[in-house]
């Protein structure tokens, strides 16, 4: 079994129940989140991010699907507890996210490999 996707364990991905567009939503989540370039807000002392559900749409063209089903992946990461969800109702509603605690889960920690080892 190849043990890393999308930067991801795979493992840990099968125990909290995601699959490939899970893993795919949430590197982009987590790039577009540190570039700097996404909208931000904070609440209670956390910072969120403005996940625009169209956009998503645009930018994975080849996923073929609407926004209610990247916003249903969103929920399903929301409730697994992978990531927080605030939803803001200002001028409009929009979906916040930020990470939470389930995500660590997913991490790979690098692993040195001796070349004499080997």
């Amino acid at each position: 079994m190849q043990k890393v996707l999308y930067g991801f364990s795979q493992e840990a991905a099968c125990e909290l129940g995601l699959d490939l567009v899970d893993l795919l939503l949430l590197r982009w989540f987590v790039r577009f989140s540190e570039s700097g370039n996404m909208v931000k807000k904070e609440i209670a002392g956390e910072t969120y991010y403005w996940v625009n559900y169209s956009g998503v749409c645009d930018n994975y063209p080849i996923l073929n699907v609407q926004k209610t089903v990247i916003y249903r992946h969103f929920k399903k990461m929301a409730d697994k507890g992978i990531l927080k969800r605030y939803t803001l109702k200002v001028n409009g509603t929009y979906s916040l996210y930020n990470l939470d605690e389930e995500y660590e889960k997913l991490l790979i920690e690098e692993q040195v490999v001796d070349d004499d080892a080997v």
